[in-house]
């Protein structure tokens, strides 16, 4: 770890094609327009051009030359993705088991590896501001916080930011909502797309556990657990169909319901 380079087998990985890295699809795009620019943006194809906020046509940065030295800005990181655990409690939980840290911030490149605590993590690039990491359970056995850090290859490491390992939850304690992102969205059109068309609805709150689950309209949705303090619930594609409101509250066995403060507006 002191190196700077990642442990044996935490290999970073990045994707060259957009459309392998994760629930990334072309239905999640309003026009074949954006979904270029999105392709241009992760494939930074040298040569091509964009569209400026004036409408313009403006031609790219030229390309590097071949041998000259590029100036890269240093990693930073925003936010994390979820920025606490219960303590020995998976969170974002990933098919394999594993968890998933979210890293939002700048400057990352396919060689930034993040770092929990002086341990490096298996890093996925996703773009130069965000990137994912696996947290194995091992790092989440004790309370308290764990700094978190990106470093790249040429030794630049970004200031660290604190990951809460927090108690479990109070014995007797329910989840509360306290809002929801997006509160609203047009009517055939979902947002934060999946692969399967499902609509990815973000819940925040409180005292979440991994046995919470989210009530759209009453009806059980899949929901995903990400930490004390996030839920993501899986909105379907026909549910989104029609203008209206779309009651949402979060349960639990044992817990009363507790309903969202605000509706998923479909206008």
């Amino acid at each position: 770890p002191g190196s700077g380079g990642a442990a044996p087998g935490h290999r970073n990985r990045s994707f060259s094609d957009p459309l392998a890295a994760g629930d990334l699809s072309l239905k999640a795009f309003s026009s074949p327009a954006a979904a270029c620019a999105a392709l241009l943006a992760v494939l930074a194809v040298p040569g091509c051009r964009r569209r400026t906020s004036t409408g313009e046509i403006a031609p790219a940065a030229p390309s590097p030359i071949p041998g000259a030295r590029v100036e890269r800005p240093s990693p930073r990181i925003r936010d994390l993705y979820p920025p606490d655990a219960y303590v020995a409690t998976r969170f974002s939980v990933r098919f394999d088991g594993m968890s998933v840290l979210g890293v939002a911030g700048e400057g990352f490149s396919p060689d930034s590896t993040v770092y929990f605590g002086d341990e490096p993590m298996l890093t996925q690039f996703v773009s130069s501001d965000s990137l994912a990491a696996t947290v194995p359970p091992t790092l989440i056995e004790r309370v308290g916080n764990v700094p978190v850090s990106v470093r790249d290859a040429t030794g630049a490491r970004s200031p660290a930011v604190a990951f809460a390992v927090v108690p479990p939850r109070p014995a007797g304690a329910c989840p509360e909502i306290r809002h929801i992102y997006p509160s609203s969205t047009e009517a055939g059109r979902g947002f934060s797309l999946r692969a399967d068309g499902s609509s990815s609805l973000g819940v925040a709150g409180r005292g979440f556990g991994p046995g919470s689950f989210v009530l759209l309209d009453g009806k059980k949705a899949s929901t995903i657990y990400q930490g004390p303090g996030s839920l993501i619930a899986l909105v379907p594609a026909v549910s989104l169909s029609k203008r209206g409101r779309i009651r949402v509250a979060v349960a639990e066995e044992k817990c009363r319901l507790f309903p969202s403060p605000e509706d998923l507006e479909v206008r």
